[in-house]
C-alpha cells in the first residue's frame, strides 16, 4: 500500500495533462532560440545582481503554480529597476485554480501572459502570518475591475518553451532572469524531496508521485555536478533555507517535465476570463497565427475578467 501523498503537509498543486494536450501545448508554444553556451565555471545567480528574495510558503495549499510565476514576476520587475515589492501568489493562482486544487501549465502561462498580478501588499497570500487554506486562496471575493486592470501592468510575459536540457535551462536563466519548471517528486527516500538536494523519483519504492512548479534562478557546478538553482515554496524549512537543486541527473531522469522562460511585450493587453480553457488557448494561436491578435484583445477587453465584484 502506497503511502499518504506528501501534500498531506506540504502541498504542490501542477496537474499533468493528458497525452493530447501535451502534444497540443508542443505543437503550439513558441520555442526559445539558444543562446550562447552557458559558462558553467562561472555559474549564475540572478540574486548577485538583484539581491535576495524572501522564501514563500504555500503550506498545504496547492498554489505553487501562483508562487512560481510570483518568484518570476518579481524578478523580472527587479531587473526593470522596478521596486515594489513581492507579487501577489494568489492574484495569480486564484482566478486559475482549479476545482480540488491545483492548475496547470497552460493555464499559468495565460496568467502570466494575458492578466500578470497584484503586489503582495494588494492581494496578500498569507493570513495572519500563515499559510492560507486552499479555500482562502482560492477565494475570488477580493477582485475588482480596478485590481484586474492594475494585474495587468504586471502581465505581458509571452512564454517559450525551453526543453529540459540543462544547458539550455541555465542558458535561459542567465539570459532572462529565471525560468520555471514543471517538476515531479517523492518523498520517502534518501535524500528525500525536503532535501536540498532531492532525488528524481523511484516508482517502486511505494511513495506517490506528485507534480510541483518550482522557478530556478541560476545554475552552478557543485561538487562536479550541474546544478539549477530552485525558489521553493514551501517554506525555510525545506532545502537549504528554502533553496533546492535540482541536478542534471534529475533533468535527465524526465522528471523534469517541462521548463519555460518568458519575453516581456508591452504590446500585450488581453485579459482573459479561463486562461486554462483549451478553446480559450485555441483561439489565442489562431489569432496569432493569422494575424488577428489585437482584434481578439479588442474584443476581449469589452468584457470584464469573471469574477469581479
Amino acid at each position: 500500500m502506497k503511502t499518504p501523498l506528501i501534500e498531506h503537509e506540504y502541498g504542490h498543486g501542477a496537474i499533468r495533462a493528458n497525452f493530447f494536450k501535451h502534444w497540443y501545448r508542443k505543437a503550439t508554444q513558441l520555442s526559445l532560440v539558444k543562446g550562447l553556451p552557458f559558462d558553467w565555471n562561472k555559474g549564475f545567480d540572478v540574486r548577485d545582481t538583484i539581491g535576495s528574495i524572501e522564501i514563500k510558503n504555500q503550506g498545504s495549499n496547492w498554489s505553487c503554480g501562483g508562487q512560481s510565476g510570483s518568484y518570476f514576476l518579481e524578478i523580472q520587475r527587479r531587473l526593470q529597476a522596478i521596486k515594489e515589492g513581492a507579487c501577489s501568489a494568489k492574484s495569480i493562482y486564484s482566478p486559475i485554480a482549479y476545482a480540488g486544487g491545483g492548475t496547470t501549465l497552460i493555464a499559468l502561462q495565460g496568467q502570466i501572459k494575458g492578466s500578470g498580478a497584484n503586489l503582495e501588499a494588494v492581494v496578500p497570500s498569507m493570513f495572519n502570518g500563515l499559510p492560507m487554506t486552499e479555500a482562502q486562496i482560492t477565494d475570488n471575493s477580493w477582485r475588482t475591475s480596478a485590481l484586474t486592470e492594475d494585474a495587468l501592468a504586471r502581465g505581458g510575459y509571452v512564454p517559450y518553451d525551453i526543453g529540459t536540457n540543462i544547458d539550455d535551462v541555465a542558458t535561459a536563466i542567465q539570459n532572462y532572469g529565471a525560468c520555471i519548471i514543471e517538476i515531479s517528486g517523492q518523498n520517502g527516500h534518501n535524500p528525500g524531496w525536503l532535501s536540498a538536494y532531492p532525488c528524481p523519483p523511484l516508482p517502486n519504492n511505494g511513495q506517490e508521485i506528485w507534480n510541483h512548479f518550482l522557478c530556478c534562478c541560476g545554475a552552478k557546478i557543485i561538487n562536479g555536478v550541474k546544478y539549477a538553482i530552485a525558489l521553493e515554496s514551501m517554506g525555510t524549512s525545506v532545502g537549504e533555507n528554502g533553496i533546492q537543486y535540482i541536478s542534471e541527473a534529475y533533468f535527465q531522469s524526465g522528471f523534469v517535465r517541462e521548463a519555460f522562460t518568458f519575453m516581456w511585450d508591452g504590446n500585450i493587453y488581453t485579459p482573459v476570463k479561463r486562461p486554462q480553457s483549451d478553446w480559450a488557448y485555441l483561439a489565442d494561436w489562431f489569432a496569432g497565427w493569422f494575424g488577428l491578435d489585437k482584434w481578439l484583445g479588442y474584443i476581449r477587453g469589452l468584457r470584464s475578467v469573471s469574477p469581479v465584484s
